[in-house]
């Protein structure tokens, strides 16, 4: 500071000015303090006293107190251009002003690769990772002292930290390892070390996971307000994630070729927890649904179709509304777009469905692997395929605009395929039955790995690991490993055989805890299994089949598929071929669904016409037919044919007279006939299987006479 002559006047130095750096202060209000209290001669009143900013452009300042004012100047100003004001005497020797701190917060969401995009989390889930870390500026030199608290405080309802995140320290400013409140909804830390730099450096809060309730409400932001000791709230709340109203999972994840083209993935479904999460242009910011290749290795050749499956929602197909629509695709292939028409009142599912040729004239609705055809770079490696499910905004002239301009990525990736090299081993799932959670020693569908050319299997071993779950990126499916007195219960030990007539002789090894694989993915105890290949194929392929494969589930573990990923464990082998990493998914957690199998009958022997539950009644010599219906649940599977005849006062039991296989439609046929008068009563009955409980049709009668 310049100090002035006892004629009464006294100057400051500009340095700063509202948070802008640079040589040159913007025409406009600049807060200032000083110090110490009572240097500033108050300029309101009958005489108030006028500021100069180099002895011109006179303003007033307003507002002043013993420690503040706002000078709002007409022009700009340099760096180090002087304040004066005209002060009493006794104030000459005091700091008349210094510009005001510049302390800041800031959520930029740039940690794990999230382009600067806020991701979802989901309802009733806890642990969830991948929030944004919160930046704290601490600003200039000093401002937050040693001893001060800095506090982190959730607002939204329905949010808490799972546990204490970390503070990460810059260089001079640091804290101390913090406390968690008793209800999770904040974190506070003490400074330790105030800063000595006007560099402006950044206390940094990551590794933020979140327990968020049922009860949070689909589509809220997770907002964190920063307190400084408890009195100054630093900028507005910060958002650091947002509450989804929907689920994305997979069907099935097959393994595609690298170099080769329109291979098939699996289906992604998109299952809304609450009606109109996924809104539309009327109803909300976010009508656009995209799906997005992840990694760039894979792209689109034909469109896929988005297919409402359930609930009453509607896509807009050139202004008008339905429930499938041929998706855009971006110029880029790697995204595939479709536009909500109206929201739904019943929460709905939409599933992401490939094209029945080459120019997607229509959704694949039956088979398996049914989700969007990719062609794989010649130059991708081994690995996952994965998908983003996106939200945007916009309208039908947006669709084509790919993943850059999203706001909000529904989840982490999804993977819905494994990149393979053409030579690669083949690993299979032999089924995929339903598990549920809080299940223990739960059978999951047996496994193969087969040799593609010989010596693919040359003096290896492999492991089968479970990969923590796609929607929330944690470990809640185990091997079953029961043991007492230091012995692995057998019936929970898996199986391994071979084809032994080519030579080959592999064997369980044992259970990997704490392992780390091939995709470096931390896993807990019990998620490998590990297969020793004792003794090469010497005539043929090798085939390794890996059963009696059981599952412990964790209570709060949500639906979805068990994914397997299986990988050499010595990829410096130099063998051609033998460096592989393949994921296939053996069970579903869930819950079984049962058939709903309709009944009808009528009379002669045919199979179309009108099939009604009534009692039909024929003449001696002559056929009823009666149809039993169960749809996709049964379809190709072995239907028994139960049947009770009536004697002169009461019906027999029901017996398994015959059985049959059901046509695509899940439709079974039972032709009868009788040469003397008879009553009986028919009936379906579906044993179960993987995926369905077992399930019985009504009764429907027939009488000859």
């Amino acid at each position: 500071m310049n100090m002035g002559s006892i004629g009464g006047t006294a100057t400051a130095t500009l340095v700063d000015c509202s948070g802008v750096s640079g040589i040159l202060c913007a025409a406009g209000a600049h807060t200032w303090t000083f110090s110490p209290s009572g240097a500033l001669v108050n300029t309101s009143g009958s005489a108030p006293g006028k500021i100069s900013f180099n002895g011109a452009d006179a303003v007033t300042a307003t507002g002043a107190t013993a420690t503040t004012f706002s000078a709002t100047s007409t022009a700009d100003h340099n760096l180090g251009a002087t304040l004066t004001q005209p002060i009493a005497v006794n104030k000459l020797n005091t700091v008349l002003a210094t510009v005001g701190d510049t302390t800041s917060v800031s959520a930029p969401c740039t940690n794990d690769g999230l382009g600067g995009k806020l991701l979802g989390v989901k309802q009733g889930v806890n642990n969830q990772g991948y929030a944004c870390d919160i930046r704290l500026d601490v600003g200039r030199a000093g401002f937050v002292p040693v001893g001060a608290t800095v506090t982190f405080a959730i607002t939204t309802a329905g949010a808490k930290f799972s546990h204490l995140p970390l503070a990460d320290n810059p260089s001079q400013f640091s804290v101390g390892t913090g406390t968690l409140s008793l209800d999770r909804m904040s974190v506070t830390y003490t400074v330790a070390t105030a800063s000595t730099s006007n560099n402006n450096e950044e206390l940094v809060l990551e590794n933020i996971d979140l327990d968020i309730a049922q009860s949070a409400v689909a589509g809220a932001k997770i907002n964190v307000n920063v307190t400084v000791s408890g009195k100054t709230t630093i900028g507005n709340p910060v958002a650091i994630a947002q509450v989804q109203g929907t689920i994305v999972g997979v069907g099935s994840v097959p393994t595609v070729l690298i170099g080769y083209n329109d291979q098939a993935t699996g289906l992604i479904t998109i299952t809304e927890n609450v009606a109109g999460a996924l809104s539309d242009e009327l109803g909300g910011t976010a009508n656009i649904i995209r799906i997005c290749n992840w990694d760039g290795d894979e792209w689109m050749v034909r469109a896929p179709w988005a297919v409402v499956t359930k609930g009453d929602m509607k896509l807009n197909s050139g202004g008008l509304p339905v429930t499938q629509v041929k998706m855009v695709l971006d110029p880029s292939g790697q995204c595939a777009s479709a536009l909500v028409w109206q929201q739904s009142t019943v929460a709905s599912t939409i599933e992401i469905h490939r094209g029945v040729d080459a120019a997607s004239s229509a959704p694949l609705l039956v088979g398996t692997d049914l989700g969007p055809a990719v062609s794989v770079d010649s130059t991708a490696t081994p690995g996952p395929v994965s998908f983003q499910v996106i939200l945007d905004t916009g309208v039908a002239a947006d669709l084509d605009d790919g993943q850059d301009v999203s706001p909000f990525r529904l989840g982490p990736p999804v993977i819905n395929a494994m990149r393979a090299y053409a030579g690669s081993p083949i690993l299979k799932a032999l089924s995929q039955p339903i598990i549920s959670a809080g299940g223990l020693s739960q059978l999951g569908g047996s496994v193969t790995l087969e040799e593609t050319f010989a010596g693919q299997f040359s003096g290896d071993e492999f492991h089968l690991c479970i990969l923590p779950r796609s929607s929330t990126q944690r470990a809640d499916v185990f091997f079953s490993s029961s043991i007492s007195n230091n012995e692995l219960h057998t019936s929970n030990q898996p199986v391994v055989t071979t084809n032994n007539e080519t030579g080959l002789v592999a064997s369980f090894e044992s259970f990997e805890r704490d392992y780390t694989n091939a995709n470096n993915q931390n896993l807990n105890d019990f998620a490998c299994i590990e297969v020793e290949i004792d003794s090469d194929p010497v005539v043929g392929l090798g085939k390794i089949t890996v059963s009696n494969i059981h599952y412990d589930v964790t209570p709060d573990a949500p639906n979805g598929a068990v994914q397997l990923f299986a990988y050499w464990e010595d990829e410096g082998s130099g063998v051609p071929g033998t460096d592989f990493g393949q994921t296939i998914s053996n069970a579903t957690v869930g819950a079984k669904a049962s058939a709903s199998i309709s009944r009808g009958s009528a009379l002669g022997l045919t199979h179309i016409g009108a099939f009604t539950t009534w009692t039909k009644v024929q003449a001696t010599g002559k056929y009823i037919t009666w149809r039993f219906v169960g749809g996709a649940a049964i379809a190709g599977k072995l239907v028994q044919i139960q049947v009770a005849t009536r004697g002169s006062s009461s019906w027999s039991t029901f017996t398994t007279l015959t059985s049959r296989i059901a046509d695509s439609s899940g439709r079974v046929f039972f032709h009868w006939r009788s040469s003397s008068p008879k009553w009986i009563s028919v009936r379906a009955f579906f044993p179960g299987d993987a995926a369905v409980n077992p399930s019985y049709s009504s009764a429907a009668q027939g009488r000859w006479r």
